[in-house]
């Protein structure tokens, strides 16, 4: 992938050949693409937006007039992999990024499935499909890590002025310490921290303040 005169040129998107054919699958990574150009462009500051995006059809699928011929593109070359939702695997449709490099070093490929476009329910539990692509795009490009916590011990952190905060971007986005466990607000302290099972809940961002998207793809704007 290149990048000339703000436009990003160059990516493919590959579906493998074990997605079903589905005319829909195609309108739907399109608008979502689309969506996702126009966020980007407006999170750069006008600085970048997608110009050219490649979606390369698997053999499976019958061939069509409107289809042109592949020219070097690959499925185990693309910058984005489309595989079939697995109904067994927990998660399986939130998008992930292989990254093998340390901070800056842009990411191999980015898993996608057919269920995270066509599941509407997906922007309710992750975000905007545009936030959530374009948040993946951070990683795929840029090489930068997520911005929330990773595991239960790094939910929490001391000040140097001996508060308790949760660990967010920033902090001006405000919310409160929960049981995920059984929703129940507050929860119980083990010296000078929440339990481990403890969470911070953010509101949705108002307006005031600002926060990173490599953190919580869902709040709003």
């Amino acid at each position: 992938m290149t990048i000339t005169d703000n436009a990003y040129t160059g990516i493919t998107i590959a579906i493998h050949e074990d997605v079903p054919e589905n005319a829909l699958l195609l309108s739907k990574i399109e608008t979502a693409f689309t969506k996702a150009s126009q966020f980007l462009y407006e999170a750069t500051r006008r600085r970048a937006y997608f110009g050219e995006i490649t979606v390369l059809i698997p053999q499976t699928w019958q061939d069509k007039s409107i289809y042109d011929d592949a020219r070097m593109e690959t499925y185990g070359t693309s910058d984005y992999r489309l595989e079939a939702t697995d109904t067994t695997t927990p998660f399986v449709d939130n998008p992930y990024t292989l990254r093998l490099g340390t901070c800056g070093i842009p990411g191999k490929w980015t898993h996608l499935t057919d269920g995270f476009f066509l599941d509407d329910s997906i922007p309710l539990d992750m975000g905007a499909l545009e936030k959530v692509l374009v948040h993946e795009w951070g990683h795929l490009r840029f090489g930068v890590f997520d911005e929330y916590p990773l595991s239960p011990n790094q939910n929490f952190y001391v000040t140097s002025a001996g508060m308790v905060e949760s660990s967010r971007c920033s902090l001006a986005n405000t919310g409160s310490i929960y049981t995920p466990s059984t929703g129940a607000a507050g929860c119980s302290e083990t010296g000078s921290l929440p339990w481990a099972s403890c969470e911070f809940k953010d509101d949705e961002i108002t307006g005031t303040g600002y926060g990173s998207l490599m953190y919580r793809r869902v709040l709003a704007p």
